[in-house]
């Protein structure tokens, strides 16, 4: 078996903990270390109703999380589209609004029509392009959706009856190709679309040409759909016509704070950070154009403002265009910028009854906006049209103000998340009376919240430290002042009955951390006291409506002298006796679960085992348990439930700082260390006898590879669509999730040994040749510098050079990464082949190998 490396960035920096359904591992809950939307949410960027965000750091890999109204009673709930077959698409969205009070997403392909008032959000409708036709531009308003496709067609979508969609076409006499944006304004019928017209460039991109004659050029086009009338108008200047059409709007003049009682006001942003507007009224008949350069070299995109009359300006720089006092004349107001300078790459307008964020300011007039900026990172903002117009940011955090740390799957849609408040010790969890808080000056600064994962609302919060800990913790030297109970691990085992009640125990390590120690100066000894809490999490509670206790109520609790780093469940195949097994400081420690008569559980102690510094992490197997020791590498074990004895099977022998392991189905292990590498790691027979007289074994490294990435978690599971892919097999081996603190996901799967030394074999000459590519081309050189980097230390590979080369990894991104300069390396790769392949069939033999891994 080998393994295939990709990763994709997420821009989730830094990515803590991950979790997918125990039984499809499809469904994933990611923790981050900030408030950021991940790139998964962009498909559905512009929704009007429903907007993606990652609250409090919680997102999931097939759903887009948004608020929405309740209008009845005003509340903002949290709902989430399934991205998974219906809303999953392969093209970011071309436009997304609301029509006849459904949100729409246009793609390239689809037209999907979403209700969101629904609970979850329900697909009404998916209307497919038309004979193998791409939709290129897309517009909607009222009751109206229009598109126009790669050949120049324009098309008006209506919702009927039913939930039926009418689509039909419209004619305008000529076809209206190289269409680069497009606006819809239903109280006027008044249809605008710029255009692009330069040379063909694919499916999206034609030549333009303009009636008497062939001349190429740019034009906005007003479309009135009443009587299908098509009026050239000039862009207004010279330096105009040269720009590209990027964003264009038509509205009313009363809607951009105008006093002309009937009027049409089209405004278009140009490529080159231009701003045309062209009005037309009652009281001045004929168009008048005027052009204003907003400054910068970004394209500018307009979101239109109906709430505070005018337009956000999107460029290089924030502006909102809107009247003057008089109302006479379009003016320009300045827009302070956000923090840190970042740009602004979507906003978004929410109406009053769609999202409740206004907070205090109802007697003002304000625009509530969802914006995402280019770190890229999402907020709620506030805009009022007092100049200079203050972008006031709000943030809807979960666990009051508490920062999620890891994640676990409890049972069905309910999972367990630890938080812990930043700069406990200071005093921050003092300043308000809450569950983990009780006002006595002793916080605890940690809780587990259930949520459910579909919504991400909160079932229950479990606080880290409860009144009943103070009998067992005693006076000693733990009670110093800024003493707090952290969370430290989660698990989850069932009695066997789980299928049937549903009921299932979920276990929370805690530890005693000490208070600053006095003199400051003194270093800090590692916490010498920890707890072990088992919970019994009954699902059917929640869906009732039940209270806390009933949906979690805690059944048992060990103290233990240490931290309880990590924590898994075991169940001996002969007697189905169920087992969980702790690290505690550098002991691994074996408890048997045992139910007593009244119906609660107690742990008893079976046996323990001293290993290095701290057994940070832990994997079980069977009957096999796989312990990654700080700076000591990993440490394989053998529990015999019979004799309760826990035995050493083999030891990695180099020094190795893990940051996460995890079994492959194969008995091998895959680590991740602190040097930015992963390993694969097997059982293999020494030379030689050990001491006691019987064969020696140790951990040998059969795979080995530079990520280039800091791995913080390991999980089973894939980030594919659960759908079934068409010529893929129904078996398939395994596949890893990695997560990272640079906020990037890596997906690993194995493969079998048949094909792989080809695919070794076009790897290592690939290698050879972006190195060489690298070293005669600086920009080829820094966009792989990143995996060409080792830091791997000498002494623990036997390697002259000091440097980690991959073996038993088919690594992905140098594959795509060929594909991308293939017209710089394909001919020389084939030649450091030599076994009478053609650059042409490298490049199809290496897209098929990328395309098979997709």
């Amino acid at each position: 078996m080998r393994l295939l490396f990709s990763h994709a960035e997420l821009s989730l920096s830094p990515i803590l903990d991950v979790q997918l359904d125990g039984k499809r591992r499809q469904d994933m809950l990611m923790v981050t270390g900030r408030d950021e939307a991940s790139a998964l949410a962009y498909d559905l960027v512009e929704m009007r109703y429903v907007f993606s965000y990652a609250v409090q750091s919680l997102a999931t890999s097939t759903s887009v999380c948004g608020f929405v109204t309740n209008k009845d009673n005003g509340d903002a709930e949290l709902v989430t589209f399934d991205l998974t077959g219906k809303f999953c698409c392969d093209e970011p969205s071309i436009w997304c609004g609301a029509v006849s009070d459904l949100a729409v997403q246009v793609t390239k392909r689809v037209v999907r029509w979403v209700d969101v008032a629904s609970s979850p959000p329900v697909l009404v409708h998916s209307t497919e392009a038309r004979d193998g036709r791409h939709f290129v531009v897309a517009a909607g308003d009222g009751n109206s959706l229009i598109t126009i496709d790669d050949l120049g067609q324009p098309w008006i979508h209506q919702m009927a009856d039913g939930g039926r969609v009418v689509s039909s076409q419209v004619s305008f006499g000529r076809p209206l190709l190289g269409a680069s944006c497009v606006a819809y304004d239903s109280d006027s019928g008044m249809l605008a679309v710029g255009f692009m017209a330069e040379n063909w460039r694919g499916v999206i991109i034609a030549v333009s040409y303009v009636e008497g004659g062939t001349t190429q050029t740019r034009r906005v086009f007003l479309l009135i759909l009443g009587d299908k009338r098509l009026v050239q108008i000039p862009l207004g200047s010279a330096k105009a016509e040269a720009s590209v059409p990027r964003s264009i709007v038509v509205t009313s003049a009363r809607s951009v704070g105008l006093t002309s009682q009937s009027g049409v006001v089209v405004v278009c942003g140009l490529g080159d950070g231009r701003v045309v507007v062209w009005s037309e009224s009652a009281e001045a008949p004929g168009w008048t154009v005027r052009e204003v350069d907003v400054g910068g070299i970004r394209p500018v995109v307009l979101t239109e403002l109906p709430s505070i009359h005018g337009l956000f300006v999107r460029g290089s720089y924030p502006y909102l265009l809107t009247a003057d006092d008089a109302g006479k004349e379009l003016i320009l107001r300045n827009v302070n910028p956000l923090e840190g300078g970042a740009s602004i790459e979507c906003a978004v307008e929410f109406d009053d009854d769609a999202f409740a964020v206004t907070g205090g300011q109802s007697s003002q007039q304000t625009a509530v906006l969802a914006v995402v900026t280019s770190e890229p990172s999402l907020a709620f903002a506030a805009l009022t049209p007092d100049e200079p117009c203050e972008l006031q940011t709000r943030h809807r955090p979960v666990g009051r103000g508490q920062t999620a740390m890891r994640v676990e799957h409890v049972t069905g849609d309910i999972y367990a998340v630890s938080t812990i408040t930043v700069g406990a010790h200071k005093g921050l969890a003092d300043k308000e009376n809450t569950p983990d808080n009780d006002g006595d000056g002793r916080a605890s600064s940690s809780s587990v919240r259930l949520v459910n994962g579909s919504s991400l609302r909160e079932v229950c919060s479990i606080p880290a430290e409860d009144r009943e800990d103070d009998v067992m913790m005693g006076d000693d030297d733990d009670e110093r002042p800024g003493r707090t109970v952290e969370v430290s691990s989660l698990a989850t085992f069932d009695l066997g009955d789980a299928g049937d009640s549903g009921i299932v125990y979920l276990c929370v390590g805690s530890c005693v951390v000490p208070g600053p120690a006095r003199p400051p100066e003194i270093d800090e000894a590692e916490p010498s006291k920890g707890f072990v809490k088992v919970y019994r999490i009954d699902p059917t509670a929640s869906l009732l409506g039940g209270a806390d206790s009933k949906v979690c109520e805690r059944v048992t609790m060990i103290e233990v002298a240490g931290v309880p780093y990590q924590m898994a469940a075991m169940v001996d195949e002969g007697s189905n006796k169920p087992f969980l097994l702790c690290t505690v400081n550098n002991v691994v420690e074996v408890y048997a679960v045992e139910q007593e008569p009244e119906g609660g559980l107690r742990l008893g102690i079976v046996t323990k085992r001293h290993l290095h510094i701290a057994s940070i992490f832990m994997q079980v197997q069977g009957d096999k348990v796989a312990v990654g020791d700080m700076t000591r590498g990993v440490t394989l074990l053998h529990f015999d439930s019979k004799s309760s004895s826990l035995s050493e099977l083999a030891r990695y022998e180099f020094s190795l700082w893990p940051t996460a392991l995890q079994f492959m189905s194969n008995g091998k292990i895959l680590v991740a260390d602190d040097r930015f590498n992963l390993f694969l790691m097997e059982r293999q027979r020494e030379i030689g006898k050990s001491h006691s007289g019987s064969p020696g074994y140790s951990l040998q490294t059969v795979g080995q590879l530079h990520l280039g990435l800091l791995t913080n978690c390991i999980r089973p599971g894939s980030l594919r669509s659960a759908t079934t892919t068409p010529n893929r097999s129904d078996e398939e081996g395994d596949q890893i999730l990695l997560c990272t603190i640079e906020g990037a996901l890596v997906s690993l799967k194995s493969i079998e040994n048949s094909a792989v030394e080809r695919m070794l074999q076009i790897q290592h000459a690939i290698q050879v040749n972006i190195q060489k590519q690298g070293s005669a081309d600086p920009s080829v050189d820094a966009r792989v510098d990143w995996k060409l980097f080792r830091s791997i230390d000498s002494n623990t590979l036997h390697s002259s050079s000091g440097a980690l080369d991959p073996s038993g990894f088919v690594d992905g991104d140098l594959f795509e990464l060929f594909l991308v300069m293939a017209d710089e390396l394909a001919m020389k790769t084939a030649n450091t082949l030599n076994d009478g392949t053609e650059a042409g069939e490298l490049v199809k033999e290496v897209q098929t190998i990328v395309d098979s891994f997709a």
